[in-house]
């Protein structure tokens, strides 16, 4: 999939964090809209201003812009941002 097709409203939630793990304990979960989170056991940060953020850092993005299974990610040696894409986009 190529990020130039995805809009703002394609996106459920974000992550922006260290490197060296996903659960939450080295970033946060950011959620577009109220109910966007898939599990209920999830803290649910609703943000749009943060989403808005992070998916403006991958229209600016080059080669280090990685897709699979309807997730965008960007991971440096310093930050990982993950972008999860709405269901069925």
């Amino acid at each position: 999939m190529n990020f130039r097709d995805v809009k703002l409203d394609d996106v459920s939630h974000v992550y922006s964090g260290r490197p060296g793990c996903g659960c939450g304990c080295k970033g946060k979960y950011f959620y577009a809209y109220p109910g966007a989170a898939a599990d209920s056991s999830d803290v649910e940060v609703t943000n749009p201003k943060m989403v808005k953020r992070v998916f403006n850092k991958f229209q600016k993005a080059g080669k280090e812009l990685k897709y699979q299974d309807g997730i965008f990610s960007i991971e440096t040696d310093k930050r990982y941002y993950w972008l999860y894409l709405k269901e069925g986009k």
